[in-house]
Order: structure tokens, then C-alpha cells, then sequence
């Protein structure tokens, strides 16, 4: 545009146009995002039973004495339950939340569309005396009663405490493997990093997941503001 030259003037109904489409995309994100986070939730809590359930078989199968801790099995038992198993957890999880944190910001924006329509005195009133779109600013009325909030998020804090879980049992497996297969007398060089090791998963699953779980409700509560 040249210098001083005026903006042309953009059509209204071209606008309203650009906007029910955008409307449109936004709403679709949201959809495709919560479904998003639901399959991944399937895929994790499937492929958890299984490797599972093969950890279990293998450790029962070769439950062998300290001296033979050299094993190929045992240390496939190693890896399943101390480091595969919670690294799979950690993976779904923080995916898990990033299709939340998408939803989230995809519905923040879809709100805002909604205030912009509300605000113009032609489509405020323009079905039944209320605006014509407002799922998002209904969602967010009824964030603000604490019970009805609490109904919304407890499927997240179940979802999550699966994952949380998940992780912790197999934290746990590894570990009573590792008291069976090596004692605190016998155990050979290096065996204190597979407690180290899975050690060390879990506190960063744990501080991971808080962090990127606060800052998706931290959103959620900003857009709950307006102004």
C-alpha cells in the first residue's frame, strides 16, 4: 500500500463471512484435539498391558539365581519395567497434555470470537434475544461454580493419575526385581544405576508433567477473564 494511501474498506458481510469460517476451523481443532487426546490414552493403556504382561512372563520364566544375573532376560526385565514401561508414560502423558493445551488455547480463541459477535449490537440479539453462537462462553459461566468445575476436570485427574500410576508400577516391579536378582552383599559393578536410572525417569516425569499440567490449567483460568 502506498504511503498515505487510505485502507480500502472491507466488506461487513465478507468479514462476518471470514469469521464463521474461522469459527468453524477453531471449533474442528478443538474436536480433532480431544480426539487427539483420546486415542492416545487407548494406544498408551494397550500398549502398557501388553508389554506389561510380557515383563511379567519373562520374569517369571527366568527367575534365576544371583550368579547368572548376566542374563539376557533379566536385563530385558531391566529395561521393560524400569525404563520402557515409564518412558512410554512419560511420552503419552506429556502428549496427552499438549492435545489439552491445544484444545485450550484453540477454545480461549473461539471465546474471544464469541465476545466480538456478542458485542455487535446486529448479532447479539439476533436468536431468541441471544447471541447466535456461545457453546465456549457457556463453558467458561459454568467454570466459574466450583462444583461444576470440579465435574469437568475429574476425568483429566483420572486420565492422568493412570499415567501416573502406570509409571509408579513399574517403577515398583523393576525395583522388587532388582532386590531378587542382585542382594546388597553380591550385586555387581554398575547394578546401583538401574535403580538410578528409573530413579531418575520418574522424578522427571513427575516435575514434567506437574509443570505442563499447571500451565494447561493456568490457561484455561486466564481465558476464564475477560477484559
Amino acid at each position: 500500500m502506498r504511503p498515505g494511501r487510505a485502507p480500502a474498506k472491507i466488506d461487513a458481510d465478507w468479514a462476518r463471512e471470514l469469521m464463521v469460517a474461522e469459527y468453524r476451523r477453531m471449533s474442528d481443532e478443538i474436536y480433532h484435539s480431544y480426539e487427539a487426546a483420546q486415542g492416545i490414552v487407548r494406544f498408551a493403556l494397550a500398549a502398557y498391558g501388553a508389554i506389561f504382561t510380557a515383563g511379567l512372563l519373562a520374569s517369571r520364566s527366568n527367575a534365576t539365581p544371583a550368579a547368572e544375573f548376566d542374563h539376557f532376560t533379566q536385563f530385558a526385565v531391566f529395561v521393560v519395567f524400569g525404563l520402557a514401561l515409564p518412558a512410554l508414560m512419560c511420552v503419552a502423558c506429556w502428549t496427552w497434555i499438549g492435545e489439552l493445551n491445544r484444545a485450550e488455547r484453540a477454545g480461549a480463541y473461539v471465546f474471544e470470537l464469541e465476545r466480538r459477535v456478542a458485542a455487535d449490537p446486529r448479532l447479539s440479539t439476533a436468536l431468541a434475544g441471544s447471541p447466535p453462537i456461545g457453546w465456549e462462553s457457556h463453558l467458561r459461566v459454568e467454570s466459574r461454580h466450583r462444583s461444576l468445575a470440579r465435574k469437568r476436570t475429574t476425568p483429566y485427574l483420572g486420565t492422568a493419575a493412570l499415567f501416573a500410576g502406570g509409571a509408579v508400577a513399574s517403577y515398583c516391579c523393576s525395583m522388587l526385581w532388582w532386590a531378587k536378582v542382585w542382594d546388597w552383599e553380591t550385586r555387581p559393578p554398575g547394578a546401583i544405576w538401574w535403580i538410578v536410572g528409573p530413579s531418575a525417569l520418574l522424578v522427571l516425569f513427575f516435575a514434567t508433567s506437574l509443570r505442563m499440567g499447571r500451565q494447561v490449567m493456568e490457561y484455561a483460568r486466564a481465558s476464564h477473564h475477560p477484559g
